[in-house]
């Protein structure tokens, strides 16, 4: 068994900044989510969750605006400033960073806070249905390679 390399990427145009200031309903409703989502529903608080996702949005706040973190990096390109972390999982999240950008996702925050979640254009959006095709028709060699070929080109579109 092999390790995969995970990464996440998130950002908004230069000068536009996340908005951080987020109310009691939406806390809530983002709590509820991540615990669908995460399939605790029933075993999990909604009152711990939503102390958990204050305390993931305050590290990528920090992250974003500067502070020094040792698993991420924030960075301007072109028009858009991104923060990027990820490395080898051997089944765990790489980063803690990365924890909590995933946490963000899996509670609908990334979109409260108004991060662009394809910095790549939504290029591989594509990527899955395309492979799940391919391998229907008993092509995984091929689905290899294509995802292959697609995390390439999605890198250079994203590293230009």
């Amino acid at each position: 068994m092999g390790a995969d390399f995970l990464c996440f990427v998130i950002g908004m145009p230069i000068g536009q900044e996340p908005d951080w200031d987020i109310d009691d309903k939406q806390w809530k409703e983002a709590a509820e989510t991540w615990i669908e989502r995460r399939g605790e529903k029933g075993e999990t608080d909604v009152d711990d969750v939503v102390k958990h996702l204050k305390e993931q949005v305050e590290d990528v706040r920090f992250a974003w605006n500067g502070g020094y973190v040792r698993d991420a990096a924030v960075f301007e390109r072109g028009h858009e400033k991104l923060l990027v972390t990820g490395g080898l999982s051997w089944g765990d999240d790489p980063t803690e960073t990365f924890t909590a950008i995933q946490d963000l996702y899996d509670s609908g925050l990334i979109d409260v806070l108004g991060f662009e979640k394809s910095p790549d254009g939504g290029f591989m959006e594509k990527l899955d249905p395309l492979l799940k095709k391919v391998e229907e028709r008993g092509l995984k060699k091929e689905a290899d390679d294509i995802k292959t070929i697609f995390h390439q080109f999605g890198a250079s579109r994203l590293f230009r």
